[in-house]
């Protein structure tokens, strides 16, 4: 952008790249995220075909707090 003294729409735009991405710098998964996340992949990793709202269900009952998005 400074190079070619275009704005971050034009130049999101010459790269295919969403302008979304550009705005917050990502950040680090919290220690409660990286445990839910192995959790989640070790349930999935077992022989049972859950589906996403069955993962919810047994992620809350062993206590784990999830926001009302599906996972």
């Amino acid at each position: 952008m400074d190079t070619f003294e275009v704005s971050q729409h034009r130049a999101c735009a010459v790269i295919g790249q969403p302008r979304s991405t550009k705005r917050l710098p990502p950040t680090a998964p919290t220690e409660p995220e990286q445990h839910l996340r192995a959790r989640l992949c070790q349930v999935t990793q077992e022989d049972h075909p859950y589906g996403y709202l069955r993962l919810q269900a047994l992620l809350v009952r062993e206590g784990h707090v999830l926001n009302h998005k599906p996972i």
